[in-house]
């Protein structure tokens, strides 16, 4: 891994642009804004933004790793995070500010996660980025499994949930409700968990991430706190991996889609 330098007096300035359906965001971690392509392309100012990458090459594999990048927070990136309805391309380029043909484009790929406030910073964000295989993961899910007749557009095909959840007692641990434990929940294969969630009453609070030392989930959003302390249902998810159905014998309903197609053909319009 390298980090580009992202010093005000660097002649090398990262260039991180990030595009929501129609919306598209741009930084410079430049101590004033850039303005390219004719005018057409204004980068904000962000200093601070920190960009992390691997290294770029013949016989790299940059577009399977996941990189970060700590930047500003901004409302309408944070919000996608909390209801995950939306994909969010990421594109990152490098320049020398002095010579704009030096402009030069390193990463391409999309958000798999976002921290919010980080290092506990209400401006600061950290954005997890993905690349060419994790836009690749849902098309090659679909070719995994062909028994599957719902179509695209269809409530989610996978597994059967209801016939594998567990039943328990929830503790909130951290005091707020992201972490929390269930009584009885085997958390030997976070697999199982991983992606499914916790429901009471109707309300579903997705897991986004299952610790086994010690035993807790972590949840998108907090649970309300008076369910510390009652019965829950915690529903398996589905890592979008054969082997994860596979264990509870639901192998002939994975397909692996259910979340966000990507909105083009992922082999011939990635660049």
């Amino acid at each position: 891994m390298t980090t580009i330098d992202t010093s005000p007096a660097g002649q090398i300035v990262p260039l991180v642009t990030l595009t929501i359906g129609p919306n598209t965001y741009r930084w410079a971690a430049n101590a004033t804004p850039l303005s390219l392509a004719g005018g057409t392309q204004v980068f904000d100012a962000a200093p601070l933004m920190e960009v992390e990458i691997a290294e770029v090459g013949a016989g790299s594999e940059y577009e399977i790793e996941r990189h970060q990048i700590k930047m500003p927070k901004v409302a309408a990136i944070a919000s996608i995070a909390r209801v995950r309805t939306a994909r969010i391309e990421v594109t990152i380029e490098e320049i020398d500010p002095a010579d704009e043909l030096s402009r030069r484009k390193l990463w391409y790929g999309s958000v798999v996660d976002i921290e919010e406030n980080h290092l506990g910073k209400r401006d600061l964000m950290l954005l997890v980025v993905g690349g060419l295989k994790e836009l690749m993961a849902l098309p090659l899910g679909i070719v995994t499994g062909s028994s599957c007749e719902n179509a695209l557009g269809d409530p989610i095909c996978g597994f059967d949930v209801e016939g594998n959840k567990h039943t328990g007692t929830l503790t909130i641990q951290d005091g707020i409700g992201l972490e929390v434990v269930v009584s009885g929940l085997s958390y030997a294969d976070p697999r199982l968990w991983y992606r499914g969630g916790v429901r009471r009453d109707g309300l579903w609070v997705p897991v986004r991430g299952v610790n086994t030392t010690p035993n807790s989930l972590d949840l998108d959003f907090p649970v309300p706190p008076d369910w510390d302390g009652q019965t829950v249902d915690v529903l398996p998810g589905c890592d979008q991996q054969l082997s994860t159905c596979k264990v509870r014998d639901r192998e002939s309903q994975f397909t692996g889609i259910g979340y966000a197609m990507p909105p083009y053909h992922p082999l011939y319009e990635t660049q």
